[in-house]
């Protein structure tokens, strides 16, 4: 019980093993909880609050009747990086649930250069395929091939192009 005599239900915080514990709390009867800021865990994506261990019914924040307990639910997560080397665009790492597939930026640029693919090695001995599911964390080349301008004088003869 409160000092004023109502009694208060406890709502407790589950963390599952990731994040920060966010703190419990006591509410009167008909109270509705706080919505905490959501938890954050680097190569896990926090997937919402459950009313049950096996994440099947979603906690909505309504009042409580009884001292509860939620679950995180947290999904693993690895970041795909993407070097497009010194003269390409930079393009922002993606945080990509695990077996997903990357979505790969539209074609970069670069000044001079153009953009053949995307390969798994500095060396672009290996393509990367887009289909291929992330099971890890990744970063990804861009490989560039460079055009010359070639100029011709014909130091005035012949007919212009």
């Amino acid at each position: 019980c409160n000092p004023t005599g109502a009694p208060t239900k406890t709502l407790t915080f589950e963390m599952n093993g990731h994040g920060v514990q966010v703190q419990a709390q006591k509410l009167k009867k008909e109270q509705f909880p706080e919505i905490p800021e959501d938890p954050s865990e680097e190569g896990w994506i926090f997937d919402g609050w459950y009313i049950d261990e096996d994440f099947t019914e979603y906690f909505y924040f309504d009042p409580i009747d009884e001292d509860t307990t939620v679950y995180a639910k947290w999904i693993q997560a690895f970041t795909v990086s993407f070097n497009t080397g010194a003269t390409g665009t930079v393009i922002p790492t993606q945080s990509i649930e695990a077996g997903d597939n990357v979505d790969l930026p539209a074609n970069p640029t670069a000044p001079g250069k153009k953009f053949e693919g995307w390969y798994t090695d500095p060396a672009y001995a290996s393509a990367f395929n887009a289909n291929t599911p992330i099971t890890g964390n990744v970063t990804l080349y861009a490989k560039w091939s460079t055009y010359f301008k070639v100029t011709f004088d014909r130091n005035g003869k012949g007919i212009s192009p």
